[in-house]
C-alpha cells in the first residue's frame, strides 16, 4: 500500500470509531399537535368552557333577578333572571354551532 492509501484507511478507521451524527430532537409526548383542520387549537377545553358558562349564567341570572324584583315584583324578577341566564346559554351554543360550521 502506498502512503496515500494508508492515510485514507486511517481516516476511515477514525470516522468509524466516532459517534454517529446526532438526530434531531423528537417532540415531547405531551406536546399538542394542531388538528388537520386549519391548525387552530382551542385555548381552553370544552369542559372548562361549560363550567365557566354555568357559573356566569347563574351569577348573571341571580344578579338580574335581584335588580328587577324591586321594580316588577318577585315572580317577574325571577322570570327575567331565568330568561337572562338562558340567553347566555343560547349565545354560547349558537357561537359553538357557528365555529363548527366555519371549521368544515
Amino acid at each position: 500500500m502506498t502512503k496515500r492509501a494508508n492515510k485514507i484507511k486511517q481516516i476511515k478507521d477514525k470516522n468509524s470509531d466516532a459517534a454517529p451524527p446526532p438526530h434531531p430532537p423528537k417532540p415531547a409526548a405531551d406536546a399538542k399537535t394542531p388538528p388537520a383542520s386549519g391548525g387552530m387549537t382551542p385555548w381552553i377545553s370544552f369542559k372548562t368552557g361549560l363550567i365557566i358558562i354555568t357559573i356566569c349564567s347563574i351569577g348573571m341570572a341571580v344578579f338580574t333577578a335581584v335588580q328587577y324584583v324591586p321594580a316588577v315584583g318577585l315572580t317577574d324578577g325571577i322570570i327575567y333572571g331565568l330568561l337572562y341566564g338562558a340567553m347566555i346559554w343560547a349565545v354560547f351554543f349558537l357561537s359553538q354551532l357557528f365555529y363548527r360550521w366555519l371549521r368544515k
